[in-house]
């Protein structure tokens, strides 16, 4: 694959070019007009990444107002559909409306989805999109990024483009920034916008590569870049290091820059299984959906709660005591702390198998039930874990009230 143009001319001449057009739309208002001056390399390259022989469809993730990048897309590819997705925000409109302050650049609306990228089924339907761009996101991920790239595979076109620009903590800046004493992360702080807003994991271009090939991605491209320090040299006892150590995996010279791009071309078949080197467990084994079918308190003092569970994973749901998985119930306070762990069982009736549901029926005394106490209702493979430990399943919460 035939990289983007390099040096210093172009950017500056794109910016001179696309100031009116940014400047229209609200790009440059305080504070969104230095991020896009520091990103605007990076931006140039990726754009130039994207195939123009024919109109795309593409998904932008991670897009948030006011929208630069979301712009600089849709001038360079002016015949794409245009997708952007954010985070769920509880009052998200189906449509991104940005209007123009200059008559000479007209109103434009794109689709708009908000969802959590790595804990919800993506809201499209299979092979919806020709190229996903998924720039800077992966490092503020916390939960499950595998789930990113195999989501991104099921949604793309046959053929079609994952391009992931993301740090390189295996960059010449952080290898110097070690020997010297100082973290390698290049944005490791803990941010006011909580765990997101930070970079929680910062990967080497492998580890991103190996996402890709696990999700069932062919490579197309894997390199490096320094778009926010061009001029940097590493200092000669830096290259001395790493000369003495030097590794026959990763040349001296070869993929050392800031940024790791990654685009990766999606092939036939099916995904692979959850990469070891980033997982101690595979959290397809443990998923589950739970659904409240009735409440009722036939008899007095007692409440009888029936809810079904849905196997939404890979792994069947064994009955035997030796390998047993089940319904289990805590007990939490009304500030939902543990009262009581492990509360009461309901064994199912048989081994449940991915894609099944089983009906489950639990009495319970309420006396020893405190007003206001929560019930959770979860799955539980014993000796291993609690469903609701992995972030993509959520328990059944029943707060007891009186009557």
């Amino acid at each position: 694959m035939s990289q983007p143009r390099a040096g210093q001319e172009y950017p500056q001449q794109r910016w001179k070019h696309s100031q009116a057009m940014l400047n229209a739309y609200g790009c440059l208002q305080p504070g969104a007009s230095e991020y896009l001056k520091t990103h605007w390399c990076r931006y140039l390259y990726t754009l130039e990444l994207l195939p123009v022989d024919r109109p795309l469809r593409v998904l932008e993730l991670g897009a948030c107002a006011p929208f630069g990048f979301t712009m600089l897309l849709a001038e360079h590819l002016p015949d794409a559909k245009l997708v952007v997705a954010h985070e769920p925000f509880g009052n998200d409109s189906a449509t991104v409306l940005l209007p123009s302050k200059d008559p000479d650049f007209p109103t434009r609306i794109f689709e708009s989805r908000g969802f959590n990228v790595e804990l919800e089924a993506w809201p499209f339907q299979d092979g919806s999109f020709d190229v996903v761009l998924f720039m800077e996101v992966l490092e503020h991920l916390v939960a499950d990024p595998f789930f990113v790239f195999l989501e991104a595979h099921r949604v793309l076109a046959d053929g079609g483009q994952f391009i992931v620009t993301t740090p390189n903590i295996a960059c010449y800046q952080s290898l110097q920034a070690i020997l010297e004493g100082r973290s390698p992360y290049t944005y490791g702080v803990y941010s006011v916008y909580g765990s997101p807003g930070r970079h929680n994991r910062e990967y080497v271009c492998y580890e991103v590569d190996a996402l890709g090939a696990h999700a069932g991605f062919e490579r197309k491209l894997l390199t490096t870049r320094n778009f926010y320090e061009p001029e940097y040299q590493p200092p000669p006892a830096l290259m001395n290091a790493i000369a003495t150590y030097h590794s026959n995996r990763v040349p001296n010279d070869e993929l050392r820059g800031q940024t790791t791009v990654y685009v990766g071309s999606k092939k036939l078949g099916n995904p692979g299984d959850y990469p070891h080197f980033l997982y101690d467990s595979n959290p397809r084994r443990h998923l589950c959906s739970l659904q409240l079918l009735s409440e009722h308190r036939g008899v007095p003092g007692k409440l009888t709660v029936k809810v079904r569970a849905t196997n939404a994973g890979v792994q069947v749901w064994k009955t035997s005591r030796a390998d047993q998985t089940r319904l289990g119930l805590q007990v939490l306070d009304g500030y939902k702390n543990v009262l009581a762990l492990d509360h009461m069982r309901c064994d199912f009736p048989h081994d449940v198998n991915p894609g099944d549901s089983v009906d489950c029926e639990i009495t319970m005394d309420l006396p020893t039930l405190s007003h206001g106490a929560i019930l959770r209702f979860d799955v539980v493979h014993e000796n291993v874990c609690w469903f609701g430990q992995f972030p993509r399943n959520r328990p059944l919460d029943l707060r007891i009230s009186d009557g």
